[in-house]
């Protein structure tokens, strides 16, 4: 792992046949139970207050929730609410109600998320969630290779990975980094300057700087704590990706994924790549985790094969 910088050749896992269309999920047909929940959403999202909606959420869904109103960009909600309930096993996820934040300090900044709610066979929600955009999720659930569990799964786990950096969760990034996880952090800089054994610094067609750093996980933690500290907001939009199942390890899927990053003092584009043990969809871990501008114009993106 040293050479990490330098790169090898990145592996296409080959597909021997074509995947099947997948069909679009049927709505709910009686979404009654879950409806009047989603109205006292609305309501506490236009009055900026969680009065009256313990009955309708689980205690750690509201307190991510309550962060999401009281800490992120004043939210509010975006056109008429086009909200559409979807059965996912035990639980029903609602889609489909658009809100919108602003952020004034540092680089002023707006954002439109769709609100993504899971409520649990007690018809209370569960979680609380950013969805992917159309784009990353159609590029997920479009791809009949796997079955619909993890499919599902790894939407889920792309889903809250965005939000917690949006809500700040340290907490729930602890638990999804395994101990001895890989992870490669890089930065945008104006200048390539003197690094360390640990640090390197690529020069791009752009002409941009680029310095790496690798991280334990908790010298990643402990750096993100910091960031979230000292960032009034953190943003991640996902656009097109690339996810495959590895070839050893059960439920191990690589993910190549166009990310945007914007926080109040810094911004970048590039691509994020993942190593995900889906193994138990109900704790998904992070074995690899490395960020890149662009396309290596030697090894391409960063794949599964630079780590084995």
């Amino acid at each position: 792992m040293q050479d990490y910088l330098l790169g090898v050749l990145a592996a296409e896992m080959p597909v021997s046949f074509q995947p099947e269309a997948l069909k679009a999920p049927e709505p709910l047909a009686d979404a009654s139970a879950y409806s009047v929940a989603m109205q006292a959403v609305q309501r506490a999202i236009g009055n900026k207050s969680v009065a009256g909606l313990q009955q309708y959420f689980e205690p750690e869904a509201l307190k991510m929730f309550s962060q999401l109103l009281f800490q992120y960009g004043r939210p509010r909600i975006i056109g008429k609410p086009d909200v559409s309930y979807y059965k996912k096993g035990s639980e029903v996820v609602a889609r489909g109600l658009k809100i919108g934040t602003n952020f004034s300090r540092g680089a002023r900044r707006s954002f439109v998320e769709d609100l993504v709610l899971t409520f649990n066979a007690q018809h209370r929600v569960c979680n609380v969630a950013f969805g992917l955009g159309k784009t990353a999720e159609n590029d997920i659930l479009n791809n009949s290779i796997w079955n619909d569990t993890s499919r599902k799964a790894l939407m889920d786990f792309l889903e809250n990975y965005k939000t917690a950096f949006a809500l700040k969760r340290l907490d729930y990034l602890t638990t999804i980094f395994d101990d001895d996880a890989i992870i490669i952090v890089g930065n945008v800089v104006k200048r390539a300057s003197q690094m360390g054994v640990e640090a390197q610094t690529m020069q791009f067609a752009n002409q941009q700087h680029v310095r790496y750093s690798r991280f334990t996980k908790r010298e990643y933690l402990r750096n993100l704590k910091r960031c979230f500290q000292t960032q009034e907001f953190i943003n991640l939009h996902f656009a097109d990706n690339r996810v495959y199942q590895l070839g050893k390890g059960g439920e191990m899927y690589g993910i190549q994924i166009a990310q945007e990053y914007y926080s109040s003092t810094y911004g970048d584009q590039g691509y994020l790549f993942l190593i995900i043990d889906l193994n138990n969809p109900q704790q998904p871990i992070i074995k690899v985790r490395t960020w890149q501008p662009e396309k290596d114009p030697n090894f391409g993106l960063w794949s599964a094969a630079d780590f084995q």
